[in-house]
């Protein structure tokens, strides 16, 4: 497929992604002199689109860039690959309207500095988790996102075993966490999956994230969201060294792990449970089919 380099289709795709207006003006001012390494990259990337590139684990973003730069370059390399995305969707026989559901995707993970220059989170050298929103891998459906996968352990009380078949779901941090609205994404998961996908049968739905460790439980009234929403299945802890607890809490919202007085109780919470030498590595959950 042909791609367009060109800034009205940047302009175009940067609103249709719902990139901010500080964001917008940041990218358009930077990225035709990243251009060239931009080319080479969707290049590399789609030489074997619709499917994960075989050279993904080189695939790195060029180095000697820095955090702004890296930023445009992969809000860029998004948005020029939009058109073939569409195309995906819809060779899927899935909607234009899930389409553009799912396209604002990397504005959630973007986020304005006081400075006028944008941050994109993931920008650790991967665009794995982007590319799989854009070759409808990853299907956006309302508050949630979901995939196919299989499950890393047993949850006996639900009759799953390790191995069995499970859509995976992601909750973006695109607003806070409503438990109706995790509800109604998980129902329109199941007719999603029963209508575009009828012979692929899976027992319900699992996740990996900072806050589904059955910990919290110790720090945080039961009315929490965060604890509604381990309700709505089984959470279990298991051997894991991540920290992202913190990166999420802490340092997307620009305040120190250190700070003696954190503005929000998830904040608290997560200092106390430091404090009291506990893990604050990631949970899982099994949530079965409503």
């Amino acid at each position: 497929m042909i791609i367009d380099y060109t800034v009205e289709k940047l302009d175009a795709a940067l609103k249709i992604a719902k990139i901010s207006t500080q964001g917008q003006a940041f990218v358009l001012a930077n990225w035709e002199r990243l251009l060239p390494q931009i080319k080479t990259y969707v290049a590399a990337i789609m030489a074997d689109w619709p499917a994960f590139p075989k050279i993904w684990e080189s695939l790195n973003l060029p180095t000697g860039l820095d955090e702004g730069e890296r930023s445009v370059f992969m809000v860029a390399a998004y948005c020029f690959m939009m058109d073939a995305s569409r195309q995906r969707y819809l060779e899927r026989d899935y909607t234009e309207e899930m389409w553009l559901e799912a396209m604002p995707d990397i504005s959630w993970h973007a986020h304005d500095k006081e400075d006028g220059t944008l941050w994109l989170d993931t920008c650790n050298n991967e665009f794995n988790w982007h590319f799989s929103i854009l070759n409808a891998h990853n299907i956006t459906l309302g508050r949630l996102q979901f995939y196919q996968r299989t499950c890393p352990f047993d949850f006996p009380e639900y009759g799953v075993a390790k191995d069995d078949n499970v859509a995976g779901f992601h909750i973006p941090a695109n607003g806070p966490l409503d438990i109706e609205a995790c509800k109604a994404s998980f129902r329109r998961a199941q007719d999603f999956f029963a209508k575009y996908h009828p012979d692929w049968d899976f027992k319900g739905f699992f996740c990996q994230s900072w806050f589904l460790n059955p910990i919290y439980r110790n720090y945080l009234p039961p009315t929490a969201n965060i604890l509604r929403f381990q309700d709505l299945g089984k959470a279990i802890n298991y051997p894991n060294n991540s920290k992202d607890a913190i990166r999420r809490v802490f340092a997307f919202r620009g305040v120190s792990i250190d700070n003696p007085n954190p503005p929000t109780k998830m904040q608290r919470a997560i200092q106390a449970i430091i404090k009291d030498g506990n893990s604050i590595a990631n949970g899982a959950i099994f949530i079965p089919k409503q």
